[in-house]
């Protein structure tokens, strides 16, 4: 009585890659072309130190890979809001925006190097796109990402979040290792499958 379909949320991220769908954010369009990373950070646990932590890092990485844009989406509770903005918003290479509609998120996946998040879904989607996560949790429930070697657990630590990334971008041969296409969690088919599955259910 049990069918394993995979997420039907992998179901809408290749189906929004395949629509090709232009960005929609000015800020975005005008960027396209350039070396990206894409940062993300939300969730309750990083609030406080953890989250000065990860901004440190990311500051650091931005003043030393000038030839990348680092685009982090600003979460609109205060507790991120106010620590993004003081501790990034000066920084010529670190591109602070609203919340980005998901087609225009999953593009910007898509167009990244690498992502560093502390986001469930982002690690779901991004092995899909062949994209190295950086996972700023001490702990996961996505565990098949890490196992596979399409994420890092790296926590708030400053350092080794540096180190990391650091590496990405200058080992090559490091980086072609976690830049490949997984399926660990759906292949795009998971709606059809629950479709069928019900129909001959009912």
């Amino acid at each position: 009585k049990i069918l394993i379909t995979g997420n039907t949320g992998i179901d809408s991220l290749l189906m929004t890659i395949k629509s090709d769908i232009p960005f929609k954010n000015k800020l975005l369009r005008k960027i396209e072309m350039e070396k990206i990373i894409t940062v993300t950070t939300h969730r309750r646990e990083s609030f406080g130190k953890p989250l000065i932590m990860i901004l440190k890092a990311v500051a650091h990485l931005a003043g030393k890979f000038t030839d990348f844009k680092f685009i982090l989406p600003v979460h609109p509770n205060p507790n991120v809001k106010e620590n993004v903005q003081n501790k990034l918003k000066n920084i010529p290479n670190i591109i602070l925006t609203k919340p980005l509609i998901y087609p225009d998120f999953v593009r910007l996946m898509s167009r990244s190097y690498l992502i560093i998040s502390d986001s469930g879904g982002v690690q779901e989607e991004a092995p899909v796109l062949g994209k190295p996560v950086i996972v700023l949790r001490e702990k996961t429930e996505r565990p098949e990402a890490v196992k596979n070697h399409a994420a890092v657990l790296t926590g708030h630590d400053t350092n080794l979040i540096i180190s990391i990334v650091s590496k990405l971008i200058d080992d090559k041969r490091f980086y072609r290792s976690m830049a490949k296409v997984r399926y660990l969690y759906g292949n795009g088919t998971a709606g059809e499958k629950i479709f069928k599955f019900i129909r001959k259910e009912i």
